[in-house]
């Protein structure tokens, strides 16, 4: 029980960073040793008394962000950025390249109605000359 609140307690508070790197990884690694200790000393603690010993999971991840390094957080939010900004880009080229080529069929498709199919049997006799 104390660890699934723990967890759920750590997940939050992850969900709550706009970046998720080495030095959030960091910082949430040391908060959980703080907690694990706060839960010997308290094995019956409930979520509540959590938060009000350590604070709530967007207080904590706001605070985090208010003590990190400036020039660390620009970096990864350009990066962040700049990843979004490549995978919307290759989504808009693989939906015009799908349209492009739908485009293709249907104009195979339009040009296939015009052709009149029609089969022609023809055989072929031979004769013996003797």
């Amino acid at each position: 029980m104390k660890k699934d609140l723990k967890k759920r307690y750590i997940r939050k508070i992850r969900h709550c960073f706009p970046i998720y790197g080495k030095e959030e990884r960091k910082y949430l690694k040391e908060l959980n040793t703080y907690l694990d200790e706060y839960m010997e000393r308290n094995p019956e603690a409930s979520e509540e008394e959590i938060i009000q010993e350590f604070g709530s999971p967007s207080n904590v991840a706001g605070e985090y962000l208010l003590g990190a390094d400036e020039k660390y957080l620009l970096k990864r939010l350009q990066i962040s950025h700049f990843i979004k900004l490549g995978i919307s880009l290759f989504i808009i080229l693989v939906l015009l390249y799908n349209i492009y080529i739908s485009y293709l069929a249907y104009l195979d498709y339009k040009d296939a109605l015009n052709y009149q199919i029609s089969t022609e049997e023809i055989s072929i006799e031979t004769t013996k000359e003797e």
